[in-house]
């Protein structure tokens, strides 16, 4: 009797242990998915992209996938990834998928750059999109599904704003401008000049990546045009005393260099000119602002 009561009970805890491991088996996919966004949104903590994909879809799965509640699609990102799994771990993974341009969007932005600019990096404007399949198939000329935001980052616009202040020299005031595009890949390429000012000063470019501001400061009519954030080290106009033939000119590389964190595709960026000028009332000028957004 004792021999079968023990029979019976090694038996119930083989069934409940089987038991137990097919409900972790049936469990273990959506685990898994919910454990790879974990990762993922550990690498990433300050983007946005996945709450856009939730905010607009009601799920986070199409981030990487192709279909809404199916795992056998994937966008061009999503697998990527998968491929890069074969042969590393998923963080690794995630790492090394950051190099590629796996949406093929029309701003050429690669994944790690749409992922700072709160864009996707695995799904671009209209039918554009190609999903994969588990057996290696492919299905080309996809609409993006209802993610919010922006799904690509914004194209590098310049315009400018606000207002300069009078300075010493009639007629002279500071009315910025730039040349070439503001492209992280080169940056030495964009160039911000204050336009003619009167000579023979120091001045500096202030800048930040918190928006446009227009408070009147001073006694010429001049505006502080940027919210605070970051300055360039100071540097001469040249030109001639007296006259307005002075310039402060920056490039996208002096910005960068002294806005450490800013340089990130799809950022907007606004910059404004400060400047002595010892024949005015004042002391200093001001010059009108710019602003412009980052392209790869």
């Amino acid at each position: 009797m004792r021999t079968r009561a023990i029979r019976r009970s090694l038996g119930g805890l083989a069934a409940l242990s089987l038991a137990s491991v097919l409900a972790l088996g049936l469990a273990s996919p959506a685990s898994a998915k919910s454990g790879y966004l974990g990762t993922w949104q550990g690498i990433y903590p300050t983007s946005k992209a996945d709450d856009n994909v939730i905010a607009g879809t009601g799920s986070s799965c199409q981030l990487c996938h192709g279909n809404a509640g199916s795992f056998d699609t994937w966008n061009g990102y999503g697998w990527k990834l998968r491929e890069l799994m074969g042969s590393m771990s998923l963080s690794a993974a995630i790492a090394a998928c950051e190099p590629f341009d796996s949406d093929a969007d029309p701003t050429g932005s690669d994944n790690l750059s749409e992922i700072n600019a709160d864009a996707q990096p695995g799904w671009t404007t209209g039918p554009n999109n190609t999903i994969y399949f588990k057996n290696g198939s492919t299905s080309t000329g996809n609409n993006p599904p209802a993610i919010l935001g922006d799904l690509d980052p914004t194209s590098c616009t310049v315009s400018t704003y606000c207002t300069a202040s009078t300075t010493s020299v009639a007629g002279c005031a500071a009315a910025i401008n730039a040349t070439g595009t503001p492209s992280l890949a080169a940056p030495a390429g964009f160039t911000v000049s204050s336009g003619p000012v009167p000579g023979k000063n120091l001045g500096l470019m202030y800048f930040s990546d918190k928006g446009a501001l227009a408070n009147p400061f001073g006694t010429q009519g001049g505006y502080i045009c940027v919210k605070p954030g970051f300055r360039t080290p100071p540097r001469g106009s040249g030109g001639t005393v007296g006259s307005c033939d002075g310039d402060y000119s920056f490039t996208l590389a002096d910005i960068l260099a002294a806005g450490p964190g800013i340089g990130s595709v799809g950022n907007t960026i606004n910059a404004a000119m400060w400047f002595r000028d010892p024949g005015n009332p004042d002391g200093f000028a001001l010059s009108n602002g710019i602003e412009f957004t980052l392209c790869p």
